[in-house]
């Protein structure tokens, strides 16, 4: 028996949604597991990014991802890495100072 793999609940739309339909991604076809492995350190992810790295969709799927906070390999980068875009995107809070 096969465990199921973790699937992304925000529906698709907006740019990468309409690249999705008239393009095709370098993971379609690909053992999805290795987006979505289990392992430790983002070492652990080349197969999957190698995948990611000379795909016409890399940008958007990683603008995706960090938007909508994806688990797996997006775009190439790992959960941790989007993480790291998210922090460095944040507007400190009016009245904070740093």
């Amino acid at each position: 028996m096969s465990t199921p793999l973790p699937l992304a609940f925000t529906p698709l739309a907006g740019p990468f949604a309409e690249a999705l339909r008239t393009g095709t991604p370098n993971c379609a076809g690909t053992d999805s597991r290795i987006f979505f492995a289990e392992y430790k350190g983002d070492a652990s992810h080349v197969d999957a990014k190698r995948v990611c790295a000379r795909c016409p969709l890399i940008d958007l799927c990683r603008e995706w991802a960090v938007e909508h906070v994806e688990a797996g390999v997006w775009g190439g980068t790992t959960e941790h890495e989007r993480q790291r875009i998210r922090a460095r995107r944040r507007v400190p809070e009016q009245g904070r100072s740093a």
